[in-house]
């Protein structure tokens, strides 16, 4: 998926008095993720009867994004609340101990984002494309890798022509001091 996403499930709040669901708002789901990327974005699945309990986090179109989608991945993997964990609807634990909410997440999928978007329609539906991960991210890596091995060897380059620079400004100093002298 382009740009990067990282679904996030139990995002449903409390019924209103019309019984429609509401939800988290984006600054409140963004503040539970300030440890990632600054430009993240978020967005929120709603249907006939309100929030659906589904939101996403929209990364950086970049390989920087993608590292960080998947670092949050990841941290939802280590703690148990990854998509497996979701799936499993007998097992889920819908807040900690005290009343805070436990949120699960996973890598967006073109399946998830479809169901994101059923009830969507025009300009609020969620934008995306299907690319090649070899593509937009291990060929990115390469030539990020490339430049760094690139500009390490300018580094070096400069560092030598100052050397030789400072070494000639002594040779000049020396023979004009002499000249002097004589």
């Amino acid at each position: 998926m382009w740009p990067p996403m990282v679904v996030i499930m139990n995002t449903q709040l409390e019924q209103d008095e019309n019984e429609k669901w509401l939800g988290m708002g984006n600054q409140e789901l963004l503040d539970n993720f300030k440890d990632y990327e600054k430009d993240v974005k978020a967005r929120h699945s709603y249907g006939p009867k309100g929030h659906r309990g589904m939101s996403v986090l929209i990364f950086e179109s970049s390989v920087v994004g993608y590292m960080e989608a998947e670092r949050l991945n990841k941290h939802f993997e280590n703690e148990g609340t990854d998509r497996d964990a979701w799936d499993q609807s007998l097992r889920r634990i819908l807040y900690y101990p005290g009343g805070q909410r436990q949120l699960y997440g996973y890598m967006a999928t073109k399946r998830d984002l479809d169901f994101f978007n059923q009830h969507c329609q025009g300009k609020s539906k969620l934008k995306f494309e299907l690319v090649s991960y070899h593509e937009r991210v291990v060929n990115e890596l390469k030539q990020m890798n490339e430049n760094n091995q690139q500009l390490i060897w300018y580094k070096n380059k400069i560092a030598k022509e100052q050397m030789h620079s400072k070494a000639l400004e002594e040779s000049f100093t020396l023979v004009s001091q002499r000249l002097r002298k004589e």
